[in-house]
């Protein structure tokens, strides 16, 4: 570590931060609920992961084999979520459309959250995902956040979403 004569810090390598532990803001006191542990960022992560659009009931939409993938970034509590999927055809699915989240909900009801989303060339065209309390899954939804079936697909159609959500 190199520490400037104005206090800038320059390092030779990552900083990495022992488990259970994390950079800590606790100096700054203002805002709602503070907590000591409230103001400790303890993880990031960046990844990406395959998407699953599943039935609520059984099965799985058929997606494009190259266009089926998502990212997703992790700071402390808030995870976001973006992807763009391919549709080649209703697959297996029954029941409302779900998508894999890769990280579950609390079963807590003041983080239900919810995404937007574009859908191209579907029968249902205004939609987004609504996030399920207790689950790794986001329901495909319209306007009025009923459920988007896998019969409003038939194959050949996109989806593009972004999908932020609390995990505690």
């Amino acid at each position: 570590i190199t520490v400037a004569t104005n206090g800038e810090a320059t390092f030779a390598e990552n900083i990495k931060i022992s488990a259970s532990k994390g950079i800590d803001f606790s100096a700054v006191t203002s805002g709602g609920n503070f907590t000591a542990d409230n103001n400790v960022l303890d993880d990031y992560e960046h990844g990406d992961f395959e998407i699953v659009l599943s039935g609520s009931t059984s099965g799985t939409l058929t997606l494009h084999a190259t266009y089926k993938y998502g990212t997703y970034t992790r700071i402390g509590n808030l995870v976001h979520v973006c992807g763009y999927v391919n549709i080649d055809g209703t697959g297996s699915a029954v029941g409302n459309i779900l998508l894999n989240l890769p990280y579950p909900l609390p079963n807590n009801y003041k983080y239900k959250s919810s995404g937007a989303c574009h859908l191209w060339n579907a029968n249902s065209k205004v939609g987004g995902f609504l996030c399920q309390e207790g689950q790794s899954t986001a329901m495909l939804v319209n306007w009025t956040f009923s459920g988007i079936s896998a019969g409003d697909f038939s194959g050949d159609e996109e989806i593009n979403f972004g999908v932020t959500y609390n995990i505690d």
